[in-house]
């Protein structure tokens, strides 16, 4: 690597100082345009945009020339500066797939989905196999809360699903907010290969939304039985409300519950279940007594 810099960098002294010195004049854009890639290659990032600004001025390299600048600019967090070049260039190539991909991350930097959604779709009517371009417009789809949309797309890529890891996950939260069942089975083929608390805790979530307690409850009970996650108060929390939910009346139920507590969940959080309705009579006595630091009747015997 080291024999490499040092190659490149006497090369461009060589061609800069023979391009200064030429008594014709001026160089032609190719040679503008090398040098400024051989100093991006450096990461001399502000000597390559002097000469690949310089490139840009002749059509014949004017948009690999704004393409470079337009990473330059994305690198540097210049996103609108960098939109810009894109856009320069599909104003005179509208079908440029890379500088359509470009314009469209950029956009995402930009806060402006519906803008990466635009370009998403042009990418993908130039090249609708790309299962990678497919994922990143379902991902923006999700975002901004496009479900169905999002689901559409994705199910044109079954072979991706079957061996793609960010993609069955993807799968598995789009259903999920669609309340369809279906995301349990990707959500259970993600993580087969991936061990992620994050994604198993969704997991847990979802059995308990579906109403699939026991499933919930052996879950959350997986995750607390992991090292990592043993004294997790959120994770301990669902569990409790699951058990409120499916069997209050079990001792285990005000366990669970103090123990919530105890790891930090507020006393709020707790107070909020005796209005949801998915509690009877016996859940709410029994989040009322843990409140008040009463035994149950459990307790008593």
């Amino acid at each position: 690597m080291r024999r490499w810099t040092t190659i490149v960098t006497a090369l461009l002294i060589a061609v800069s100082s023979g391009i200064c010195s030429a008594c014709v004049g001026v160089a032609s854009a190719e040679e503008y345009y090398s040098i400024g890639m051989a100093y991006y290659d450096l990461g001399k990032y502000t000597e390559a945009e002097r000469w690949l600004a310089r490139a840009r001025t002749v059509q014949k390299t004017k948009h690999a020339s704004e393409y470079q600048l337009g990473r330059i600019s994305f690198d540097a967090k210049r996103y609108s500066e960098a939109l810009h070049y894109f856009e320069s260039i599909l104003a005179s190539d509208p079908d440029n797939v890379m500088a359509l991909r470009a314009a469209a991350y950029t956009n995402i930097e930009l806060g402006d989905s519906e803008g990466a959604l635009e370009y998403y779709r042009r990418v993908l009517a130039k090249e609708p196999e790309s299962a990678d371009d497919g994922y990143n417009y379902a991902l923006v789809l999700y975002a901004v809360g496009y479900y169905r949309e999002a689901e559409g797309v994705l199910a044109r890529y079954p072979h991706a699903i079957r061996t793609n890891e960010a993609i069955q996950l993807l799968c598995a939260r789009v259903l999920q907010k669609q309340q369809k069942p279906e995301a349990l089975n990707y959500y259970a083929l993600y993580l087969e290969s991936k061990s992620d608390p994050t994604v198993h805790f969704e997991y847990a979530e979802t059995f308990e939304e579906f109403e699939m307690y026991a499933r919930a409850l052996e879950e959350y009970r997986k995750l607390l039985n992991s090292d990592s996650q043993s004294k997790d108060g959120n994770i301990q929390f669902a569990l409790a409300r699951t058990l409120l939910k499916a069997d209050p009346s079990n001792e285990e139920t005000a366990t669970a519950l103090k123990a919530a507590l105890e790891r930090g969940i507020e006393r709020a959080t707790v107070e909020a279940l005796l209005e949801d309705s998915q509690m009877d009579e016996t859940a709410r006595s029994v989040i009322n007594h843990v409140l008040r630091g009463e035994n149950t009747e459990e307790d008593r015997v």
